[in-house]
C-alpha cells in the first residue's frame, strides 16, 4: 500500500502542492497580522478571547484545505478517467480496490497533515505574538 502511495506521489508530483500550502499559510499569517494591526489602530480589542482567535484560524484553515482536497480528488481520480489512463492502471496485476484505497488514503493523509500542521503553526505564532494578557483587553 505504501508503495502505491509513493508511486501516486511521484506520478502526480504532489510535492508541488507543498508550495501551495506554504503560500496559504503565509496568507493566513498576513491576515492575522492585518486583523491585529487594524483593530489596534482603532483602539478596539483584536480578539475577544483565545477561543475566538483559534476558531477563526481553524475555520479559515479547514475551508482552504478542503478546497486543496477537492483539487487533489479531481487530479487523482477525474483526470485519469478523462484521459483514459485509468483503464491502463486497471490492467496492472493490482486489485482495483487497493489502488483506489491508496489514492483516497493519500488525499486523507495530505489533508489531515496540512490542517494539523497549519493550525499548529498559526496557533503557535498567535500565542508567541503576545505573551501577556493585555492582548485581550
Amino acid at each position: 500500500m505504501l508503495k502505491l502511495i509513493r508511486l501516486e506521489i511521484k506520478k502526480y508530483q504532489l510535492w508541488r502542492y507543498i508550495k501551495g500550502v506554504l503560500i496559504a499559510n503565509l496568507c493566513f499569517l498576513a491576515l492575522l497580522v492585518l486583523i491585529y494591526v487594524m483593530e489596534t489602530r482603532s483602539s478596539r480589542i483584536p480578539f475577544e478571547s483565545y477561543d475566538m482567535a483559534f476558531l477563526i484560524i481553524d475555520s479559515v484553515v479547514r475551508a482552504t484545505f478542503t478546497v486543496f482536497a477537492a483539487v487533489l480528488i479531481a487530479k487523482l481520480f477525474l483526470e485519469e478517467y478523462k484521459t483514459g489512463s485509468i483503464s491502463v492502471l486497471f490492467m496492472y496485476p493490482i486489485k482495483r480496490q487497493k489502488l483506489m484505497i491508496a489514492k483516497v488514503l493519500l488525499i486523507m493523509i495530505f489533508t489531515f497533515a496540512t490542517i494539523f500542521l497549519s493550525n499548529l503553526v498559526l496557533g503557535g505564532f498567535f500565542l508567541s505574538d503576545e505573551p501577556d494578557a493585555s492582548f485581550f483587553g
